[in-house]
């Protein structure tokens, strides 16, 4: 087995946590992982003092840091400030804008921001969903409807689109709302 460094270890885990971080492809950030921890038992068995555990902690440290990044493509997407055209709407106003006479809320600065209802009860329509200002960011529209609504959200992306540890998914094309199917308990029929 050659005689490595312990610079040389950490600096060969650091490269490696960068590399999971960033990689766009599930299988590809896997085998750096995987590497990864080979290096750092590696390390623990090759070097001797405090050094052991350095490659260990080196790519724990990046890949934790990369996963908690406040870089995620959803994070951004929800820190768009949007335009609301008025404070206080129904959820069938939320639904069809254009059919009750109002604006479709905008972004507030150059952006991008579409939304969609999907399975969402006609006896949802009346509800009043309240808003704390006119102008507010996309996460904060994402919560007064939820808190307000049993609809929840998510985004839409491509299947081509990738991931990775350090962005999250690499596009979030829209944003949907739906009442949330139960899904039955094992073993018990639907």
């Amino acid at each position: 087995m050659p005689k490595l460094t312990t610079t040389q270890f950490v600096l060969g885990a650091a490269g490696i946590g960068v590399m999971a971080a960033v990689v766009t492809s599930e299988p590809l950030a896997l085998l750096c992982l995987l590497a990864g921890g080979f290096l750092s038992i590696w390390g623990m068995i090759g070097l001797r003092g405090v050094g052991r555990a350095a490659p260990a902690a080196v790519l724990t440290a990046v890949v934790l840091g990369a996963h908690y990044a406040p870089v995620k493509t959803i994070e951004r997407r929800k820190a768009v400030r949007i335009a609301l055209p008025k404070t206080s709407m129904t959820v069938a106003e939320l639904r069809d804008p254009g059919g009750h006479g109002l604006h479709r809320p905008s972004p507030v600065d150059d952006g991008y921001f579409h939304y969609f209802f999907g399975d969402c009860p006609e006896d949802l329509d009346g509800r009043v969903v309240r808003f704390p200002a006119s102008e507010l960011t996309v996460g904060r529209f994402i919560r007064e409807i939820e808190d307000q609504t049993p609809l929840r959200h998510w985004f839409h992306s491509c299947g081509n689109a990738g991931w990775s540890i350090l962005t999250g998914r690499n596009a979030a094309m829209g944003l949907s709302f739906s009442v949330p199917t139960p899904t039955p308990a094992p073993g018990t029929s639907s």
